[in-house]
């Protein structure tokens, strides 16, 4: 999704898409609960279970990113891309990257905990 707002996502499974799981861009105020990114990026690897680009004030709580894959198809967990005021709690296993979540651009006001370890 591009450009939203104010959605939650309860429950909510995406499995062996084409790219990425889960995609929001340009978005406020999410809340993704209980989610399942499984088994994503069938194109060519390099996607990611969620991939929040220039998002902020929103969250990812309780929800999981696997691959049953194996060799797994989906390339990390979680990606933030110039992201802000973003809390994750997620558990993640079996990506093609050995990386459960990967930072680009700029990310600020992150609280992320990956398999019950806060990262940052």
């Amino acid at each position: 999704m591009r450009d939203s707002g104010r959605s939650s996502f309860i429950g909510c499974e995406a499995q062996e898409e084409y790219r990425h799981g889960f995609y929001a861009e340009g978005c406020s105020l999410l809340s993704f609960s209980a989610c399942c990114a499984d088994s994503n990026g069938q194109q060519d690897s390099t996607y990611s279970g969620y991939y929040l680009k220039n998002t902020q004030l929103s969250t990812l709580m309780g929800c999981n990113s696997t691959s049953f894959h194996s060799p797994s198809w989906q390339y990390t967990g979680a990606t933030f891309e110039n992201c802000s005021g973003i809390t994750s709690v997620l558990s993640v296993n079996n990506q093609l990257s050995r990386s459960n979540y990967v930072l680009k651009g700029s990310n600020a006001k992150l609280s992320l905990t990956i398999n019950g370890e806060a990262v940052r």
